[in-house]
C-alpha cells in the first residue's frame, strides 16, 4: 500500500470517528450498557467550573482536583477556551479519544513485522467504532484521558525500539496516565517491568543463559533506560510541584476517601467482587460477542507466534 493511500484511509477513519463523538454533543447514549454513570461528570469537573467561573479552585469540600490534577486541568483549559458547559466539558473525552486512536494505529504499525500499514488501518476503524469507546468519549469523565495516556505510552513503547528518544515519552505519558486516574497504576507496573527485563537481559548475562533468551539490541536497551527516565523525570516532577505542597489534601482524598471508606478487603470481599464482575458491569454482560471474539483472536495471535 503506497503512502499516499495509506495516509487517505487513516483521515477517513479519523474522520468518521469525529463525526460519531462529535455529532449532537449534548445528547446522551440510548442506555447504560457502558457502565458510565452520567450524574457524575459535573462532580469530577467541579474544580475545573470553579476556576474558570470564579477564579478559585476551591469553594467546598469537593476537590477531585487532588484525585485527578491532569484532568482537571484540561477541563480547566476547555472551560477557558469554549465556556462552561456541557459540550465544553466533554471536549476533553472527544479529543482524549480521537487522540488514542492516532496513538493505537501508530502503535501498531511500529510493532507489526507484517502488513504494518493494513494492522494500523484495521486496528484504527475497530477503536473508531467501538460502542463502548465511543461512549466514553462522549462522557466528561476521566476514563476516556487516562486511557488515551495509556495508549500513547505503550505506543511510544512500541516506537522507541526503532528510535529510542520515543522512551522519554512513553515514561511520561504513563505517569501522566496515573495522575489523571490511579487505576493506571497496573500499566505503570507493566511498563517498568518490561523496561527493566529489557535491561536485565542485555546486561546480566545470568539471564540470558538460565532463561536462554537473545540479548535485545543496543536501540532496545537504550529506549528501555530512556523509558525509566522520563518516567523518574515526570514522577519527580509531580512529586515536586504537585503532590509535596498539597501533601494533607493528596493523602486525604486518594487514601482516605478513595481506600479506608471502601468496603472489607479480605479475601472473602475479593471473591465476591470478582465474581460478580461479569454479571454487574454491562460492558461484559451485553457484550459477550465482542468480549468472545477478542479472546479467541488473543489466543490465535499467541499460538500462531509461537508457531
Amino acid at each position: 500500500m503506497s503512502k499516499h493511500r495509506w495516509l487517505i484511509r487513516a483521515a477517513a477513519i479519523l474522520l468518521a470517528a469525529t463525526a460519531q463523538r462529535t455529532v449532537w454533543l449534548r445528547a446522551d447514549p440510548p442506555n447504560t450498557s457502558v457502565g458510565i454513570v452520567w450524574h457524575d461528570e459535573g462532580s469530577w469537573v467541579h474544580n475545573a467550573r470553579n476556576a474558570a467561573l470564579w477564579g478559585t479552585w476551591r469553594t467546598d469540600n469537593w476537590n477531585p482536583v487532588f484525585i485527578a490534577p491532569v484532568f482537571t486541568a484540561l477541563e480547566y483549559g476547555a472551560f477557558r477556551a469554549f465556556g462552561v458547559g456541557t459540550w465544553q466539558a466533554r471536549t476533553v473525552p472527544v479529543a482524549s479519544g480521537l487522540l488514542a486512536l492516532i496513538a493505537l494505529m501508530a502503535g501498531l504499525h511500529a510493532a507489526s513485522t507484517r502488513h504494518a500499514e493494513r494492522t494500523a488501518l484495521v486496528g484504527g476503524a475497530v477503536l473508531a467504532a467501538n460502542f463502548t469507546w465511543v461512549a466514553w468519549n462522549r462522557a466528561a469523565l476521566m476514563e476516556s484521558t487516562m486511557t488515551m495516556f495509556i495508549v500513547v505510552a505503550w505506543a511510544a513503547y512500541a516506537m522507541a525500539a526503532r528510535r529510542p528518544w520515543w522512551g522519554l515519552v512513553a515514561g511520561t505519558a504513563a505517569v501522566l496516565a496515573f495522575f489523571t486516574k490511579a487505576a493506571a497504576a497496573f500499566f505503570i507496573a507493566a511498563i517498568v517491568l518490561d523496561a527493566v527485563w529489557t535491561i536485565a537481559r542485555a546486561r546480566v548475562a545470568v539471564v540470558r543463559t538460565q532463561f536462554r533468551i537473545d540479548r535485545p539490541s543496543s536501540t532496545e536497551e537504550w529506549a528501555a533506560w530512556l523509558t525509566l527516565a522520563g518516567f523518574s523525570a515526570a514522577a519527580g516532577a509531580v512529586f515536586a510541584f504537585f503532590v509535596w505542597p498539597h501533601w494533607q489534601e493528596f493523602q486525604f482524598y486518594n487514601f482516605q476517601m478513595t481506600v479506608t471508606r471502601k468496603p472489607t478487603y479480605d479475601l472473602r470481599s475479593f471473591i465476591d467482587r470478582a465474581s460478580a464482575l461479569p454479571l454487574d458491569q454491562d460492558v461484559f454482560s451485553r457484550m459477550w460477542l465482542v468480549l468472545l471474539g477478542g479472546l479467541a483472536l488473543r489466543i490465535v495471535v499467541i499460538f500462531g507466534a509461537q508457531i
